[in-house]
């Protein structure tokens, strides 16, 4: 893990940093993966992905799509999400829908307070519970390319129990910042694709804000490449860098990705290649 603490940059700085960021991850694509995660596409019905960082995935339909956070759930979290794909064609359109509850991580954290002060030891910890909501919109901008916007907004519910102290890190502020009255909203990008015969890339970037006023910002961005062994397993390799305004400074965070992948029961291929092709 790489961690710096930044305090001269601007917001423009930031995004033109990112934009070139994203660039690089994605200029070699020439032809399609698909990648599902953060485009409208769903699992297919009948089929399963899974790996260490990689949410496992369940196909309920062709069109309804199961999944969760593995390594949040050994975090003590329990979460999943459902993402339903309502008009398929030129463009396609769907909703995802979260949810997560991290008493018992905060409760964990609160135990071990010697290791892991941001959680008082006397605090009583409430129950907590995490609702959001995304829609997502991707399309076709090559042969074998999809992008892939979305929206979406996060809030969350306490029953009982003491307030929380904020956890002023990266990656964690804008999903915690939930749980202290206050909403954030995102929006993103992603781009999806094939760099040549089975080596695939994914890049996004997002912007997160905490409350409607933008005091505090993040942006957030992966690039991944991602070689397909098989229609079994993958292999990924990548990074995941943010960069935001918090209310003790601005920091920036990169982590290296490396991570397998798994399917289960995945379509078979087809011999003619085409936009929504499935390996």
């Amino acid at each position: 893990l790489l961690l710096y603490t930044i305090n001269r940059h601007t917001m423009k700085n930031t995004i033109i940093i990112f934009c070139i960021l994203m660039f690089t991850s994605v200029a070699f694509a020439q032809q399609t993966t698909i990648w599902t995660i953060g485009s409208a596409r769903t699992v297919p019905k009948g089929s399963a992905e899974f790996g260490i960082a990689h949410p496992l995935q369940v196909g309920i339909t062709n069109t309804l799509e199961l999944s969760t956070q593995p390594i949040l759930a050994l975090g003590l979290v329990p979460n999943f999400a459902i993402k339903k794909l309502w008009w398929v064609g030129d463009i396609m359109i769907a909703t995802q829908h979260r949810y997560s509850m991290p008493t018992t991580m905060y409760r964990v954290m609160g135990d071990i307070e010697k290791r892991f002060t941001y959680i008082p030891d006397s605090l009583e910890i409430p129950y907590l519970f995490g609702i959001g909501n995304d829609i997502l919109i991707s399309a076709g901008v090559g042969p074998e390319a999809i992008l892939s916007v979305k929206l979406g907004g996060d809030f969350g519910l306490k029953y009982r129990g003491d307030s929380l102290p904020q956890i002023y890190k990266p990656i964690l502020y804008p999903r915690t910042a939930i749980y202290h009255d206050m909403f954030v909203w995102n929006i993103g990008m992603d781009l999806d694709g094939n760099i040549y015969k089975n080596f695939n890339f994914s890049a996004d970037i997002d912007f997160y804000s905490v409350g409607l006023k933008i005091d505090d910002w993040a942006i957030e961005h992966k690039g991944y490449f991602i070689y397909n062994h098989s229609t079994n397993f993958a292999a990924l390799i990548g990074y995941k860098a943010s960069y935001g305004s918090y209310p003790d400074g601005r920091k920036l965070y990169v982590l290296p990705i490396v991570d397998l992948i798994f399917k289960i029961n995945p379509p078979k291929p087809k011999p003619v290649p085409g936009l929504w092709r499935k390996k």
